[in-house]
Formats: C-alpha cells, sequence, structure tokens
C-alpha cells in the first residue's frame, strides 16, 4: 500500500512540472521568485530516493 501512496505522489509531482511552465507565463515578475521556489521544492522531492530503501513497518523495531 506504501509503494502505490508513493506511486500517486509522484505521478502528481510529475503533472505539475508539466504544468509548471503554463503557470510561469501566466505568473507576474514578482511572483517569479516564488515559483522558482516551489519548483525546487519539487525537484528535491522527486529526486530525493534516499527515504525509499527504509521498507519497514511501524511495528518494526528501528
Amino acid at each position: 500500500m506504501a509503494a502505490a501512496l508513493l506511486q500517486v505522489f509522484s505521478d502528481f509531482h510529475k503533472t505539475l512540472l508539466k504544468a509548471l511552465p503554463l503557470a510561469l507565463q501566466a505568473i507576474p515578475g514578482r511572483l517569479f521568485f516564488l515559483e522558482l521556489a516551489i519548483l525546487r521544492f519539487v525537484w528535491r522531492v522527486e529526486t530525493d530516493h534516499s527515504k525509499d530503501v527504509d521498507a519497514r513497518t511501524p511495528f518494526q523495531e528501528r
């Protein structure tokens, strides 16, 4: 179930990344840096796979 949930969020971020260039065209210059910060955050979430290794359930000892 966790893998399916991760896939849903991954698909959502990929869709967001595809729609972002169109949204950037409609944003005035001042808000560009805010949008850039959001894009950097999404990029970090998409490319950070270091946490995928830990697949233990919450009930197992850590």
